[in-house]
């Protein structure tokens, strides 16, 4: 690890920690030294990561959070705060996957031979929008302000 990596001592939030790319997030800022507090609403992902970080020599804080709710990720500084004392790296991984349609209907748009995405050629609704940007949005702004 090159000494400008060198994160010993740093604490590190990342959401969406239990897989994909907050996964690898994680386990790489593990690597350079920082401890981890790893956020996720699936329990069981995150305390596999919490155990995989450990194995590195560092600590991991396994916080299950819904980081659209307020109250769910004041919970989360909370015991980063009570835990280690201080949060100096913020990971704003979380995000939803559900996008996976255009926002609008493209004229002779077809998928490609053997791509099949259900719902791809319906109009999105308001009620699928407001899901998203409340994932992939409103998540980054409570996460960064608390």
């Amino acid at each position: 690890m090159l000494e400008e990596y060198n994160l010993d001592g740093k604490v590190a939030i990342v959401t969406g920690a239990g897989r994909g790319i907050g996964k690898g997030i994680a386990l790489t800022l593990a690597e350079a030294g920082a401890n981890i507090v790893a956020a996720a609403r699936t329990a069981t992902q995150i305390n596999k990561l919490a155990d995989e970080v450990k194995q590195m020599g560092r600590e991991c804080l396994p916080v299950p959070t819904d980081v659209t709710d307020y109250d769910q990720v004041q919970n989360l500084i909370n015991k980063t705060i009570d835990k280690f004392g201080k949060i100096d790296i913020l990971v704003n991984n979380a995000g939803s996957n559900k996008a996976s349609k255009p926002l609008i209907t493209l004229p002779g748009f077809k998928l490609p031979p053997g791509v099949e995405i259900p719902g791809f050629y319906e109009p999105w609704t308001l009620e699928e929008w407001r899901e998203i940007t409340t994932m992939d949005l409103d998540s980054i702004f409570i996460c960064t302000q608390l």
